[in-house]
């Protein structure tokens, strides 16, 4: 089931509310017409919600406040804030086309009603976005409130706003408050065509963001891919753990603990008691699954010649007699010893090599 999360979905209530729908009504709709209750921190920040309710919340909103343009109105009210760690990614990224990229990586992660595209054809660029709905007219709401945070996010970013986008293409038709798009995106706008997309100069997306921050972007996207691999998994519980530990490994020991069973169960969601059950149910154990990413990397690591302090630290060991005793297990010799072989074993070859 498509799902979105609850932060981004608040977003879009709480601005319909704003611009005059009833907020019993709006909030009923996430309690089946029960009356809504008070949402702790949880919920706001952590839980997930079916996609469709944003198009049902646009709709019952427009009804309400008597606004057709209701999608076009939130979507010029979007902020970082209602994507969380990915809207926080984006304000770190050092040009327009490496945001676009993020976003598009981490999508999912926010709201899986659509998914957008970055095509570049020669010294333009088109933003699209492809609503999963068929029908144009269908999401028209939500495509108008995306298309809508697309500009206003592009020249919030990059405090620019004399950048003007070239043009806009919906494939809705002509709606009643056309004259909306025209002080929302200062450029032309055209009806019933092909895609939904923002025609903008490669110039405009490759400028230089004067927020860029290399080192926290990494460290906010080493988190969302770990949301994201829990977000888009249906295999077992070994598959998953794997993928983390994975991504712990490559990020060569993280303060947070990549490697730890008890921090392994949170980013999972699940407690470490639980985790290690579902393990053993499974015919495995987290140190297996550990020590076997560790022996994989390590063997690409040797064979890039990289010094052997080096691959103990990539491995995520801290003393190098602990890296020592995993590898004489993996290899029945010393790391010394296990590399001497095997340049005396090169320099014979080449020796005898025609």
């Amino acid at each position: 089931m498509a799902t979105t999360s609850a932060t981004y979905l608040f977003s879009f209530i709480n601005t319909c509310v704003s611009l005059g729908a009833s907020h019993d009504d709006l909030w009923a709709l996430l309690s089946g017409g029960a009356k809504p209750k008070e949402l702790n921190n949880t919920d706001q920040n952590h839980g997930r919600y079916p996609a469709e309710l944003i198009l049902t919340v646009l709709a019952k909103a427009e009804a309400l406040s008597g606004r057709p343009e209701i999608g076009l109105l939130c979507g010029e009210q979007i902020r970082p804030t209602a994507l969380m760690d990915v809207g926080h990614a984006l304000l770190c990224c050092a040009t327009l086309r490496q945001a676009i990229l993020t976003n598009i990586r981490y999508q999912p992660l926010t709201q899986q009603l659509g998914r957008t595209s970055l095509i570049v054809n020669g010294e333009q660029a088109w933003l699209k976005w492809q609503p999963k709905s068929e029908n144009p007219e269908y999401g028209r709401r939500i495509t108008d409130a995306v298309m809508a945070g697309y500009a206003g996010f592009g020249r919030w970013l990059s405090w620019v706003h004399d950048k003007k986008i070239n043009a806009v293409h919906f494939r809705h038709a002509k709606p009643s408050y056309a004259d909306l798009y025209a002080r929302i995106f200062d450029c032309p706008v055209l009806f019933g065509q092909k895609d939904n997309a923002l025609l903008i100069d490669l110039e405009t997306i490759e400028a230089l963001l004067p927020q860029a921050n290399a080192g926290v972007l990494a460290e906010i996207c080493a988190r969302l891919d770990i949301k994201l691999a829990k977000l888009e998994h249906t295999g077992s519980f070994s598959e998953l753990v794997t993928k983390i530990l994975r991504m712990g490994v490559l990020q060569k020991g993280r303060e947070d603990g990549p490697f730890d069973l008890t921090q392994t169960a949170r980013n999972i969601g699940v407690s470490p008691r639980s985790l290690r059950r579902a393990l053993a149910e499974e015919g495995t154990s987290f140190r297996a699954l550990l020590q076997q990413i560790r022996r994989n990397l390590c063997e690409n690591l040797l064979a890039e010649n990289m010094p052997l302090g080096q691959i103990a630290e990539s491995l995520g060991y801290s003393q190098q007699s602990a890296f020592n005793r995993a590898f004489k297990a993996w290899y029945g010799a010393t790391p010394k010893a296990h590399v001497k072989a095997h340049k005396t074993a090169a320099l014979i070859f080449d020796q005898l090599a025609p």
